[in-house]
């Protein structure tokens, strides 16, 4: 997890848009990676 500017920013190698999403919920960034 990265700190950006208080915005919680995670890094998910491996899965879809829909995973993270659905994991962090609606009040975080989201990065996809790869």
């Amino acid at each position: 997890m990265i700190k950006i500017d208080e915005i919680d920013f995670f890094a998910f190698e491996g899965c879809s848009e829909s995973e993270v999403t659905e994991l962090l919920g609606k009040n975080q960034q989201v990065i996809i990676i790869g």
